[in-house]
């Protein structure tokens, strides 16, 4: 996520809040940062074709788009099953930039095949991504994370959509998981801070900030440490 834009985005949420009582500060509900590329498929869900992932991958390395094409079609007739086969030919038509409709129609084939694809879920969602469907793509991103907690990068594209579509909740949720992943990186009790005052949590966002601050002060970051004093005497003084 964007930490230099969240933290003008948490000094503009104070100004609200210190125009406020905490007793009048919202508690929204839920309302429901990214690969910009296709990658290779990897999901131990699916059974990993190497062999033609490979080839698939030097063919399109050699700029031989032609070639590719050839060798998954000839995949696909030979086993029309092989969701493998279907997200490496949505891979070929993207590096060949064709309409991303078409490109998406051979991911969605590959996820009819293997719901749980993982990989092709996180493809899927990083188109929706980048062509700003945000709500598709959290939904596909969200996906991966059930499949695969683990997932550090679908964690944190979660947790930079729910920023994006407003879902303080989600954002709450999926920042949770990336702190204990890195329960030592400032940034992101920032981030939790953030989510906490749109909540209107104002005690959580407080302590969030001082957690980030002790951080930012560790690592000689001065001026994120400043920002995160100033932003605690003004929920302090709210």
């Amino acid at each position: 996520m964007n930490t230099t834009k969240l933290q003008s985005q948490i000094l503009a949420a104070l100004l609200v809040v210190s125009a406020a009582s905490s007793a009048a500060l919202p508690s929204f509900a839920a309302t429901a940062s990214v690969s910009s590329a296709i990658t290779a498929p990897s999901s131990q869900v699916v059974t990993r074709d190497k062999a033609l992932t490979d080839q698939v991958m030097q063919l399109l390395d050699a700029k031989q788009y032609d070639e590719a094409m050839n060798v998954v079609t000839q995949a696909i007739n030979g086993n029309s099953k092989n969701a493998v086969a279907y997200l490496l030919k949505a891979i070929v038509l993207y590096v060949e930039q064709q309409p991303t409709e078409a490109v998406i129609e051979q991911i969605n084939i590959a996820i009819s095949i293997a719901p749980n694809y993982a990989d092709a879920l996180y493809s899927r969602a990083s188109i929706y991504e980048s062509v700003k469907d945000y709500q598709n793509a959290l939904k596909d991103y969200a996906a991966v994370v059930a499949i695969d907690s683990t997932n550090i990068d679908a964690v944190n594209a979660c947790a930079g959509l729910s920023y994006e579509l407003k879902d303080w909740n989600g954002m709450l949720t999926y920042v949770n998981m990336l702190i204990q992943n890195k329960p030592d990186d400032g940034n992101l009790y920032y981030e939790r801070a953030y989510a906490n005052i749109m909540l209107g949590q104002k005690d959580a966002a407080i302590a969030d900030l001082q957690q980030a601050q002790k951080f930012f002060i560790a690592s000689n970051q001065t001026d994120k440490a400043k920002d995160c004093g100033d932003a605690i005497a003004q929920l302090e003084n709210a």
